[in-house]
């Protein structure tokens, strides 16, 4: 843990990654929340992409 950051530096992270961290976290590092956000195009790509996928 001590090589991710020293206490003079700070640590920058997701929020999904700091949920992963939570039982070491020090008071130097903080995190931030993240939302994806996909145009209507590339929902449906990827929609089409995961139904050929389980069809196989």
């Amino acid at each position: 843990v001590a090589a991710l950051a020293t206490p003079q530096q700070t640590l920058l992270m997701t929020e999904k990654d700091a949920v992963k961290c939570r039982e070491f976290a020090q008071a130097n590092w903080w995190y931030l929340p993240v939302d994806a956000i996909m145009t209507d195009q590339r929902a449906q790509r990827l929609l089409t992409d995961l139904v050929t996928l389980a069809q196989r």
